[in-house]
């Protein structure tokens, strides 16, 4: 698949699920930083995996794909976001924004592993 290839291209471990149990085991599994989404194809088993992700480990970041831009819910928000200027200047936009978004969020959960627990810094 096109998307584990460049995540797996920039560095990044990846775990391909074809459909919501496929990916609640991998999920159980290894533990991600975030799961990809990829809702661009209208098949209604995505949505209701979504819904049960959401309630099952909704501090989880999930980046869905859909249509030009990217939705993002991880507990605290849920936004579309926007390819950026730099992103709009690439073949593929939304796949740039996917690998940056991606990149930040796997950022974020190892700066939130080794953040010591308060009063201990």
């Amino acid at each position: 698949m096109l998307l584990e290839r460049l995540l797996r291209q920039q560095g990044h471990s990846t775990a391909l699920a074809r459909d919501g149990d496929e990916g609640f085991s991998a999920i159980l599994s290894s533990r991600p930083a975030v799961v990809v989404l990829d809702l661009r194809e209208a098949d209604p088993d995505s949505m209701l995996f979504l819904g049960l992700l959401r309630k099952r480990r909704p501090e989880l970041p999930v980046l869905s794909l859909v249509a030009d831009r990217l939705r993002l819910c991880d507990g605290a928000r849920d936004v579309l976001l926007e390819p950026s200027d730099a992103d709009q200047r690439t073949a593929h936009p939304v796949l740039a924004a996917l690998r940056r978004s991606v990149d930040e969020l796997v950022m974020s959960a190892s700066l939130q592993t080794w953040r010591p627990a308060p009063g201990l810094a």
